[in-house]
Order: structure tokens, then sequence, then C-alpha cells
């Protein structure tokens, strides 16, 4: 037997989304006449139509509500999120999205709103405990190596924040720690995941978390809420790394956005903030790479002049004593000279008295004694006097060798200290001490950022070179690089 399908299926018409979208308009405006309701304000926006639109909210549901210019230019008052305000309408429906409305004819103040008040008395409590205040507040790591996200894994904010820092420094570990960021579980998962920060690195063997970001994108108020919560706020002052808030959007403000030690407009400032620029830092590497050897070829320039000037000062110490042997023979010369002439006149005085004499033979007799006398006192003399010059000659030779050996012991010392600073400066000196020198294609030092696994690369020794081939590229700090080694 063969089943009749049921009526009631086929007689049913079918309506387009138009058509019953109007329908359910009509019968909602015809079932409501005008409503008075009581509830906050939230998500106010007001474009430039001027119409305002808004969310009235109480402690377990919600309406979306719109008042046109014409009539909001009547209100006695200024909507602001989180007023509590009175509306009188009529029940209606948005056709072209299907949405539940109210549309306003009239709005008036009730008194500020239960959670603007909780929000402004938690916020004043906190504040007189110091949590907001400038001096504890840390200052970003300006090369951070390990960032962590808290935000949510699906949400748009993760993306950008990642697309960022990508951007900007790829080397950058970055850990997203997944958590909810609305609804009732997601304060307590914020906390635990802002209280995980200080063990990461031991449970999971990864670098210690030098910044933090806790973000997410925009919304309504109530969907921040979670970012108002006093758990979190403490949690992010308790935080074992300095925190960045990146909440919403720049009208945003969280509780959150006080505590935190840098406040971000958005996400992906947030990530600009943190992520350090690498295109700049090779900029600024290639400009202290020039400026450092421009200097050390100065220095090395000045210390060859000077060692050059020491060099031209200096005087071999034989031909220093080849001067004193010389000057001491032109002295002896000069002694001889005025012996000789001093022989002389007495031979001349000799003759003379010789030619005078007329007396007898005792009379010559006693001049020649008194010449003899005069010829021994004379001889005499002489001696004494060519033995007191050759006395002072030993001693002036004497003096002369002691003064040239101190000069040469000075002038010594000099060079050698000379030597000594040029040596300190010397790359050998650096290649003696263990160290390599890494020559790349471009007979230069490579930088790691340069190089990958496969390049053929020399290292230069103090003994030798060897030719090296790049099993593995590690990009970091080398005290970190060190560390991680060992």
């Amino acid at each position: 037997m063969i089943n009749s399908p049921d009526s009631r299926l086929t007689d049913t018409p079918i309506l387009t989304i138009s058509e019953l979208n109007a329908t359910a308009r009509l019968l909602l405006e015809e079932s409501f006449e005008l409503v008075w309701l009581q509830g906050e304000i939230s998500n106010l926006r007001v474009p430039a139509s001027g119409h305002w639109y808004f969310t009235l909210k109480d402690e377990r549901a919600q309406v979306r509500c719109v008042l046109f210019r014409g009539r909001n230019r009547l209100a006695r008052m200024q909507p602001e999120d989180g007023l509590v305000v009175r509306l009188l309408g009529t029940v209606s429906l948005y056709e072209e999205r299907g949405e539940f409305q109210i549309i306003g004819e009239r709005i008036e103040a009730a008194g500020d709103g239960a959670q603007r008040l909780a929000f402004e008395a938690l916020k004043r409590r906190l504040g007189a405990e110091g949590l907001f205040a400038e001096q504890r507040k840390r200052a970003l790591p300006s090369a951070p190596a390990h960032v962590a996200l808290i935000t949510s894994a699906t949400g748009a904010a993760v993306r950008d924040m990642l697309k960022v820092i990508n951007l900007r420094c790829p080397l950058l570990r970055v850990t997203v720690l997944a958590v909810a960021v609305q609804g009732d579980a997601a304060p307590a998962a914020i906390i635990a995941a802002l209280a995980s920060i200080a063990t990461m690195h031991e449970r999971f063997q990864l670098p210690p978390v030098d910044v933090v970001i806790l973000g997410r994108g925009g919304g309504a108020s109530e969907d921040l809420a979670s970012f108002d919560n006093e758990g979190v706020a403490r949690a992010v002052a308790a935080c074992a790394a300095p925190v960045v808030s990146a909440v919403g959007h720049e009208t945003d403000v969280t509780l959150v956005d006080f505590v935190a030690d840098v406040r971000a407009a958005t996400p992906s400032t947030a990530a600009a903030l943190v992520a350090p620029d690498v295109a700049l830092w090779r900029t600024g590497f290639a400009s202290y790479a020039v400026t450092l050897t421009r200097l050390a070829q100065a220095q090395l320039r000045q210390a060859t002049a000077a060692l050059d000037t020491t060099r031209a000062r200096l005087r071999h110490p034989g031909a220093r004593l080849a001067d004193i042997a010389q000057a001491l023979d032109e002295r002896e010369q000069r002694l001889l000279r005025a012996l000789q002439l001093q022989q002389r006149a007495r031979d001349a005085l000799l003759t003379a008295l010789q030619a005078r004499l007329r007396s007898p033979l005792p009379g010559i007799n006693g001049l020649r004694a008194e010449v003899t006398s005069h010829a021994a006192r004379l001889q005499r003399s002489s001696a004494a006097r060519l033995g007191r010059d050759s006395q002072d000659i030993a001693h002036a030779r004497n003096a002369i060798q002691v003064a040239g050996e101190r000069f040469v012991l000075a002038a010594r010392n000099v060079l050698q200290a000379e030597a000594r600073a040029l040596d300190a400066v010397s790359p050998l000196a650096t290649l003696e001490r263990g160290y390599a020198v890494l020559l790349g294609a471009s007979e230069r030092a490579p930088s790691a950022t340069e190089l990958k696994v496969g390049d053929h690369v020399a290292a230069l020794l103090h003994d030798g070179m060897l030719s090296c081939v790049v099993e593995q590229v590690d990009i970091g700090q080398p005290a970190q690089l060190l560390a991680a080694r060992k």
C-alpha cells in the first residue's frame, strides 16, 4: 500500500525570505502598542546620517534599538555606553537582516548603569592600590627573543599580529596561548595563561618569554567584559614578563589597558611595538661596520706614523760611539800639537840663551844648570799635565759610553712598547688567541643571515686555513646561542 503524502506539506505555501520578514514585521507591529523599556545602553553607533543605533540590555537579555534623527533631536540627553535609560518605542523587525528591534519615539535618562558604576568603583580601588602607577610599569625589550600571544586562536587579531611579526622580524619565536576572550569562562582562561608565562620555558624547554601581548579584536562593551575583570587585571600586574594590552579598537578602554605595561591601539599596533624591524637593524649594523673599519684603519695609520717617527729619531749605537771616538781623537791631536809647540818654544829659548852667552865657562855652566833645571821643571809640568788630560779623556770616554748605553736602552723600550701596541690591534694577535675569521665568497666575514645550509666558507686560523660547508644556521644573540650550545 502506498502512503499518500501529508496534505499539510503539500498545501503549505512556499514563502520567500522577504515575504516571511515582512509578515513577521506586520505581526509584531500589530501585536504591540507603544512600549516603555528600561535598560543599559551598549554598542552605541552614530553614523553620518545622525541616527542613533544602540543596544538596550539588562541582566539576562538585550534588544537592538534605533532612534532616527528626527526623533533624537528632541531628546534632552546625549546617549553614552553604560547609561541606563528609558525608551518609548514600537516593536518591529528590520526586514533586510531579519533582526528584531525597537524603533524609538522618545528617550530619557534613568541614571548611570550598574555596569558603568561597578567599573568606575573597581578602577578607583585598583588605582588606589598602585596597579596603574607608572613606576611599576616595565619597559619593553628592544630585542626580544620570545613573544607570547594570549588571544583567541580563531579571531582576526591573532592573524594580524602574526602577519606583522613575520614581516618585521621573521626570526622572532612566537607562542600562541589560545584562550576564550569573551563569555563566562574567559576570565579564568586568561588568568591561567598569564600565570603560565613564568614556568613555560621550563615545562616546554623554550627560551623565557620576554614580552606578552594580551589582545582581541573589537566588539561591543559586553564582549570586552572579560578584560574589565578584577582577577584578569591583577594577573596582568603579576605577570612575569611585560604585558602589552591590545584589546578592541583605539576607542575601547578596559581595566587591562590601565594595568598593562604598555597599551596599544590595536593588536597590529601591539605586534609592531614588540617585534623589532630587522631591516633597520641590518642597515644600522652595516653602518657600524663601516664606522668601525674606518676607525681601525685610522688608528693603524696613526700607530704606523708614530713608529716611523720613533725609528727616524733613533740612531744606531755604533754611529754614536764612532762620533765619540772621533771627538776623542781630535782632543788627542790637539794635545799633541800643544806639546810640540811647547817643546819648540823651549828649544828656541835654549838657543837664544846659548847665543847670548859671553861669559866664561863657569857662567856658561851656571846658565846650563839653570836651563837644565828649567827643562826638568817643564818636563815634570808637561808630564803632570799629560797625565791629567789622559785621566780626563778616560773619564769622558766612560761617561759617553754609559750615556750611550742608557740612550740605547730607552730607545729599545720605546720601540718595544710601540711594537706591543701594534700587536694588540693586529688581526693576527686575535688568531693567535685561538679565534678564527670566517671568510665568504666576497673575502669578508659574512653575516649569519647571508648564509644557508650547503654554502662553502673558509675559516682562517693562526696556522692555516680550513674549507668548510655550512650544515646548520642558528640566528640570534651570541650569548644566548653559546648558552644553548652548552
